[in-house]
């Protein structure tokens, strides 16, 4: 019971909420399975619980600006999503980590574009110089299978993207 004690005296419940923000911009330009060329920008929040000092777990959400036929016709589609993810950090010396993170989403506003979306996603980061800030910024680069749900004439699609955010807490 007393290491028990000592372990929660030490470590605050805070400590361990976790929360990011980012941009994402992506395409799937004819793709040998896709007929149409697609492109997509978001803004996205995550917001979880780290159980360790490398694995968290977050749920997430988008606001997606969805581009079909952007080299010909150019139809524009808004939605969002929301959806789970899980993120393992390693450490890279003392100032950077890298850190693969997998999550699955799907569209909740009814539009002609709703769609399931599985995404794969490797981050480069770099820790808070004095290892108490609130502030980490990073680079990612992944992947992102979009499966339409409600809309026969679009294909499912392979994106890929690369993200620009930031982590707080």
């Amino acid at each position: 019971f007393g290491v028990l004690s000592a372990a929660s005296a030490q470590e605050k419940p805070f400590n361990r909420l976790y929360g990011a923000f980012n941009i994402t911009s992506g395409g799937a330009p004819n793709l040998n399975f896709s007929s149409k060329d697609f492109a997509n920008r978001s803004f996205g929040v995550e917001i979880g619980y780290r159980f360790t000092p490398s694995f968290t777990l977050f749920a997430l959400t988008t606001a997606d600006i969805n581009l079909l036929n952007c080299t010909t016709t150019k139809n524009f589609n808004e939605t969002g999503t929301v959806g789970l993810g899980a993120a393992y950090a390693f450490n890279i010396g003392k100032n950077s980590y890298i850190e693969p993170v997998i999550s699955c989403a799907t569209t909740y506003l009814k539009t002609d574009f709703n769609y399931l979306t599985p995404k794969f996603e490797v981050r480069w980061g770099v820790n808070p110089s004095s290892g108490k800030g609130l502030l980490s910024p990073y680079v990612g680069l992944g992947l992102q299978y979009i499966h339409p749900y409600n809309n026969p004439n679009t294909p499912n699609m392979l994106m890929s993207y690369a993200t620009l955010g930031f982590k707080l807490f």
